[in-house]
């Protein structure tokens, strides 16, 4: 069965989905044929999640015992909307967007720490990539599989008139000095046209009523850039592309962010080795 082929259903999410979430009746009919009280999901973080099925006594049927900690760990906020996708023996393939469309990009060492106390509800990282057959068997049957050793880290160089960031010493000693944040350029940040800006690093500077930014580049070149503020994150908009445009990023470059004054981010780029 192809995966246009597979059931699939969407939810937005309203606050009271946050501890518990209503599966579509045609849904719950499949599961209930399973003769199975959990599913399991493989969600963004590259992990499964078991999630206890539950009736209520209108005889909709929930995911519930786990799901909170489940939205907590992938940081969902009323008008998400999640996609589900039925891979069969009650598993589900998730993918979450937020409230412009755009899907929710998630970073493997902040999930580490938003996982709580859930760890008893995951079953095992994966790769990126949808899990093959085998994969599927494995979880069905409970067996757990080895991971194939890691291939090394692809190194960054660092091309004439940009600042190098790789040095731990350096590092360091401007994290004591500047408030910064870093990101790596992904695709959405070309399709959808923003940069994420994290909600405590604008909380910690007072940025939070700004709705304008001045970005500098590493020739001091500057472009004034709005600043949007969601319930989950904030957003360098207008003014972005023509930023990122100029100065070439490619996916996989790493951008470190310095508020170097009020109001001005100084922005440091390592290129990715091609």
């Amino acid at each position: 069965m192809g995966s246009h082929d597979k059931p699939q259903f969407v939810k937005v999410l309203l606050p009271e989905f946050l501890e518990k979430l209503p599966i579509p009746d045609a849904i719950a009919q499949l599961l209930m044929h399973q003769h199975n009280g959990t599913a399991t999901l493989f969600s963004p973080l590259g992990k499964f999640w078991h999630i206890a099925l539950e009736k209520d006594a209108d005889d909709n049927t929930h995911f519930s015992n786990g799901w909170r900690e489940f939205s907590r760990a992938h940081d969902f906020t009323a008008g998400d909307f999640l996609l589900f996708r039925y891979e069969g023996n009650m598993v589900f393939k998730v993918k979450v967007f937020d409230v412009t469309g755009c899907r929710k990009q998630y970073d493997r060492a902040i999930s580490e720490k938003r996982s709580f106390g859930a760890k008893d509800e995951i079953l095992e990282d994966v790769c990126d990539g949808m899990c093959n057959s085998d994969d599927w068997q494995n979880l069905s049957t409970g067996r757990r599989k080895r991971g194939k050793p890691t291939a090394p880290k692809e190194q960054l160089q660092t091309p004439p008139g940009f600042l190098a960031t790789d040095k731990s010493a350096t590092k360091n000693n401007r994290a004591k000095t500047v408030p910064h944040f870093e990101k790596i350029i992904r695709p959405y940040n070309f399709s959808c046209g923003h940069m994420s800006v994290p909600r405590k690093f604008c909380a910690s500077n007072g940025l939070t009523r700004k709705e304008e930014m001045v970005l500098e580049d590493p020739k001091r070149r500057s472009w004034h850039v709005k600043l949007w503020h969601g319930v989950s994150d904030s957003r360098l908009l207008s003014g972005w592309k023509e930023f990122s445009a100029v100065n070439k990023l490619e996916e996989g470059d790493k951008c470190t962010f310095q508020l170097v004054s009020d109001g001005i981010l100084r922005v440091l780029i390592q290129k990715r080795r091609a």
